[in-house]
């Protein structure tokens, strides 16, 4: 299900790599990050509050008289587990990031970092993401190396910044998109 919109995944034949880019980049690049997501000021309160609701119906119910101490630990059961999916979240937004410098495309999710190369650079292309049950579509820009894929949506932000850039240090362009994305 995910494996569509993963910054840095594996293919099995992406073409040769351009034999223009054999010495690296056609322009020097500035090294810079684009981060996928960012934190949640509602889901950091939301967490906070969920886990003092957590402690607070935990001791209520290790207090409370046999047949009332099920409801409340079971209640301190679901308030834990949505603490900690809140957290996860947030979390987790921080942990995809794009980078790009003199070396290559980065990608990194979770806790793996994945490097294409600019000299193993074989083609661009775009990938057409619908989500099924909204409607919404999202173009993914993917740049392709012989055995992995560096591919970002175009409502990243700083996501034209960063065509115009790989567009320079490539000196290829990617094709105009046949659908008009729903989301920017």
């Amino acid at each position: 299900m995910l494996r569509p919109v993963l910054p840095g995944k594996r293919i099995v034949n992406g073409g040769a790599p351009q034999p223009h880019l054999a010495a690296g980049p056609l322009v020097l690049v500035a090294p810079a990050v684009l981060h996928g997501g960012h934190t949640s000021r509602f889901l950091s309160i939301a967490s906070g509050v969920l886990g003092l609701t957590t402690v607070t119906l935990g001791l209520i119910g290790t207090r409370a008289a046999d047949d009332r101490a099920a409801v409340y630990l079971g209640l301190a059961i679901c308030s834990a587990i949505l603490a900690s999916t809140f957290a996860f979240a947030n979390w987790f937004a921080t942990r995809m990031r794009l980078r790009l410098d003199g070396i290559g495309l980065h990608s990194r999710l979770l806790f793996g970092e994945h490097t294409l190369p600019w000299r193993e650079v074989s083609s661009l292309s775009l990938r057409y993401v619908t989500i099924q049950r909204t409607g919404i579509r999202v173009i993914y820009y993917c740049v392709r190396s012989p055995t992995r894929e560096f591919a970002f949506p175009n409502t990243q932000q700083g996501a034209e910044v960063l065509r115009q850039v790989i567009s320079r240090a490539i000196g290829l362009a990617w094709p105009e998109p046949d659908i008009s994305p729903t989301w920017r």
